[in-house]
């Protein structure tokens, strides 16, 4: 099984468009969007086990997504996009559950856990919104404390945890460098972290950035500018 970073984000387009979600820039609360769903039951369950986070459970008549109850509101945001991805676009796999943790299991499928997450961080930190976001911070990062409050900002403003907020930040600085150099959204040129690899450029992302800002305080303008992108 295949795909890439683009086709993952034309079925999120594809998605939103065929549950009433629009503009495609609004960040869903997928928690409200599911419990809106007759044939998605939301339960429950405060999991004592170490690392869990949600599963998803595939039925005939209607589909289950159980929680974690020990979570968060945030954390519940991105778990409950992280499952309903499952749901989608993992429905013909012939799984008739999934379930997922905090980090990876080695039953679990690296591909579709990263088509998960990232299909969940584009459902609840859609790039049309972010990307500006941070494109109107960025000129005033001098500090980690800039971006630590960057962080705390966004994460507010998205109901994510800030985790969420990095992560995106890193699976995302390969369209923030296009969209810093003027290439308008729509003309986007998607790459995962895989895909980058294959083509030998290596990108910082901000939070790598802010590593330059701890060690230097004060960083001058002409590292900002040229820190980002970087050619192997």
């Amino acid at each position: 099984m295949g795909g890439t970073k683009r086709e993952l984000y034309r079925f999120i387009d594809r998605l939103r468009i065929q549950l009433g979600v629009k503009p495609l820039s609004q960040p869903i609360d997928t928690i409200t969007f599911c419990r809106s769903q007759k044939n998605i039951e939301l339960v429950y369950h405060p999991f004592s086990t170490s690392g869990f986070c949600a599963a998803a459970l595939l039925g005939e008549k209607g589909d289950t997504i159980v929680l974690n109850a020990r979570h968060s509101v945030e954390e519940l945001n991105f778990d409950c996009g992280h499952e309903l991805i499952h749901l989608t676009k993992h429905r013909g796999l012939g799984l008739s559950s999934f379930h997922c943790f905090d980090t990876l299991k080695p039953k679990q499928d690296p591909f579709i856990e990263w088509e998960a997450n990232e299909g969940a961080a584009e459902l609840t930190v859609p790039y049309r919104s972010f990307l500006p976001l941070l494109s109107d911070a960025y000129p005033q990062l001098r500090t980690w404390q800039d971006m630590d409050f960057l962080r705390y900002r966004l994460a507010r403003r998205y109901q994510v945890t800030e985790t969420v907020i990095a992560y995106r930040m890193e699976s995302l600085k390969y369209e923030f460098f296009q969209y810093l150099s003027g290439t308008p959204l729509e003309n986007l040129h998607f790459l995962s972290r895989r895909e980058l690899s294959k083509q030998g450029v290596s990108i910082l992302s901000l939070n790598e950035l802010e590593d330059r800002f701890t060690k230097f305080q004060e960083p001058n303008q002409s590292l900002k500018n040229t820190a980002l992108l970087r050619q192997r």
